[in-house]
């Protein structure tokens, strides 16, 4: 009669033992499956990325920014003084929609990338213990 305990307790943790390793199998394959849309996601940022970039340097040539902190390095005394124009001068001609395009494409960048990163950790770790 003991040994019929023992044996049942042993096999309740084998069959605990088994359906937690097939619960961690289910959520490694969604794990994958995000991380492979995630990454092509990522690289479809990464190359919406490159003429975003030559939008910003042109809109940089363009507004005169360049000059501006040109005047930086040459007058700074002139600057000082009058720092309060010279800041409101330099707002006035940075390029907005630009800038908001590459640093909205950036931080979507980064927090994708920021996610597979966790996905990654979380396939290669022996238990989840995380849910997500």
């Amino acid at each position: 009669m003991r040994k019929n305990k023992k044996s049942s307790q042993i096999d309740a943790e084998l069959l605990d033992s088994i359906m937690g390793r097939i619960e961690h199998q289910k959520k490694c394959k969604i794990f994958k499956i995000r991380i492979a849309l995630l990454g092509v996601f990522s690289f479809a940022i990464f190359i919406a990325l490159i003429p975003a970039l030559r939008e910003l340097q042109s809109e940089i040539l363009q507004s005169g920014v360049l000059q501006f902190m040109s005047l930086l390095l040459s007058d700074s005394a002139i600057i000082i003084t009058y720092w309060k124009e010279f800041m409101f001068s330099v707002l006035e001609s940075l390029p907005i929609f630009g800038t908001i395009m590459v640093l909205g494409l950036v931080a979507i960048l980064a927090s994708s990338v920021k996610i597979i990163y966790g996905d990654i950790n979380l396939i290669f770790i022996p238990k989840l213990k995380i849910y997500v």
